[in-house]
C-alpha cells in the first residue's frame, strides 16, 4: 500500500544551500503526497459508486422478497382454508356413507323377513311398499350425494395439490433471491470496509501533507532569516 513518510522536528541547517536542498525536497514530498491523495479520493469515489449501487440492489431484492413472503403466506393461507374444506367435505362423506350402510341394511333385512312378517301382522301392503319405496329413495339419494360429495373432495384435494405445488416455486424463487441477497451484503460488507480503509488513509496522508506544509513554512522562514545574515523577519512575508 502507500508509504507514508512520518513527521519528524525539523533540524534546519545554517547553510542556504542545505535549507534550500530541504525545501525542495519537502515540496516534492508534498506533491507526491497529494497526488497519492488525489488517487485515494478517485477510489473512493468509486467504491462508494459500487457501494451506493450494492446498497440500490439490495433494497430491490428486499422488495421482492417481502413480495414473494407475502405471496408465500397468501399460498398458506389458502392451503389451510383447503383443508379445512377438505376435513369438512370427509366428515359429511363419512356420515352420509355411515347413513347409506344403515339404511341399506335394513332395507336388506326388510327384505328378507319382511315378506314373512307382513303375512302374520297387521300391517297393510301399501304400508309395507310404501317403507320399502322410502327406503330405496333414500339410498338412491344418499349414493346421489355421496358421488356429489366425492366429486367435490376429490376436486378440492386436486386444489389443494396446486395450491401446494405453486408455494414450493415460490419457496424456490425465494430462496434464489435469499441466496443473492446474501452475496449482496456480503459484497456490501466488503465494499464498505475497504472505504474505511481509504478513509483512514485519506485522513492519514492529509495530516501528512499539513505537517509537511508547516514544515515547508518554517524552512522557507528559516531561508529568509538566513538570507538575511540573521536578522528577524517579518513573518507575513514568508511565502505560503
Amino acid at each position: 500500500f502507500f508509504v507514508l513518510m512520518s513527521r519528524f522536528s525539523p533540524a534546519y541547517s545554517d547553510t542556504e544551500d542545505d535549507l534550500e536542498n530541504q525545501i525542495d525536497d519537502t515540496q516534492q514530498q508534498i506533491e507526491e503526497h497529494e497526488s497519492t491523495l488525489a488517487e485515494i479520493e478517485a477510489l473512493i469515489d468509486d467504491l462508494a459508486n459500487s457501494n451506493y449501487s450494492a446498497t440500490q440492489q439490495i433494497n430491490i431484492l428486499n422488495e421482492e422478497i417481502s413480495k414473494l413472503q407475502e405471496e408465500i403466506d397468501t399460498k398458506n393461507e389458502e392451503i389451510n382454508t383447503k383443508l379445512e374444506e377438505i376435513a369438512a367435505k370427509e366428515s359429511i362423506l363419512n356420515e352420509k356413507k355411515d347413513l347409506l350402510a344403515s339404511v341399506s341394511g335394513q332395507l336388506y333385512i326388510e327384505s328378507r323377513i319382511g315378506s314373512v312378517e307382513f303375512f302374520f301382522s297387521s300391517v297393510n301392503i301399501d304400508e309395507f311398499l310404501q317403507s320399502l319405496f322410502v327406503k330405496k329413495n333414500a339410498i338412491s339419494v344418499l349414493k346421489d350425494e355421496i358421488t356429489e360429495i366425492t366429486g367435490e373432495f376429490e376436486d378440492l384435494a386436486i386444489l389443494k395439490q396446486e395450491l401446494e405445488d405453486e408455494k414450493v416455486e415460490l419457496d424456490t424463487q425465494k430462496e434464489d433471491l435469499d441466496d443473492s441477497y446474501d452475496l449482496l451484503a456480503a459484497e456490501r460488507a466488503k465494499l464498505q470496509a475497504q472505504l474505511n480503509e481509504k478513509y483512514n488513509s485519506r485522513d492519514l496522508i492529509s495530516r501528512t501533507i499539513n505537517g509537511l506544509k508547516a514544515e515547508l513554512s518554517d524552512l522557507q522562514y528559516q531561508l529568509l532569516i538566513v538570507r538575511q545574515g540573521g536578522t528577524n523577519v517579518n513573518p507575513d512575508s514568508v511565502p505560503s
